[in-house]
């Protein structure tokens, strides 16, 4: 049995002018809303490019992503942390697996590194007293995270919007900015420790 709000709608787009209306946006949806997503994942990376510009201690900041955007990894490092390789061994990151789950930001290990001990550097990150309060799991690549307060779906696509992503960027930035002033100087000693050479 349709409900009365599924009539209403019916009703309203199968007016001639409503529905070619209904048509146009649909083809254009999928689109737009990319588009959306995708401008939003490359104005936070430049906003962070920015915030970390000032400590001039050689940080990068880098996105990853499937062609549709359905899964994004947006990660901040520094040039130091590559040891010997195209991928930092440890980096701050966001990660949003696919639409309608929630992104979350933590330390992501390099889990097929060569050039340093993973097991130690994972389980000497979660040893950290800064972390606490961040999750882990029995995932390699997640030393420590914490899931973030939208997701990227439906409603909440509308904090992506133009008009009001600049607190959701600000907002984005500012828990990488405080991971990176909770413990990047003891990310340094700790990619020391676990050197495998």
């Amino acid at each position: 049995m349709k409900s009365e709000y599924e009539e209403e709608v019916y009703t309203y787009f199968t007016q001639p002018k409503n529905f070619k209306t209904m048509l146009k946006v649909a083809e254009h949806s999928g689109k737009v809303t990319k588009r959306l997503i995708e401008s939003f994942w490359s104005e936070l990376e430049a906003k962070l490019r920015d915030k970390l510009q000032p400590l001039n201690t050689g940080w990068t900041v880098e996105i990853s992503n499937t062609w549709d955007y359905k899964w994004i990894k947006l990660r901040a490092f520094k040039e130091s942390w590559k040891l010997n390789s195209q991928r930092p061994e440890v980096a701050f990151a966001f990660e949003c697996i696919r639409k309608g789950d929630h992104p979350y930001v933590g330390i992501n290990i390099h889990r097929d590194s060569t050039n340093i001990d993973v097991q130690k550097m994972r389980s000497l990150i979660i040893d950290l007293e800064e972390l606490k309060s961040y999750e882990t799991d029995a995932n390699q690549s997640w030393a420590r995270w914490k899931f973030l307060s939208f997701i990227l779906d439906k409603e909440d696509l509308c904090l992506l919007l133009p008009s009001n992503r600049e607190e959701t960027l600000n907002s984005l930035a500012e828990e990488v900015l405080l991971l990176i002033d909770l413990v990047s100087d003891k990310i340094d000693r700790l990619i020391d420790e676990c050197k495998l050479n």
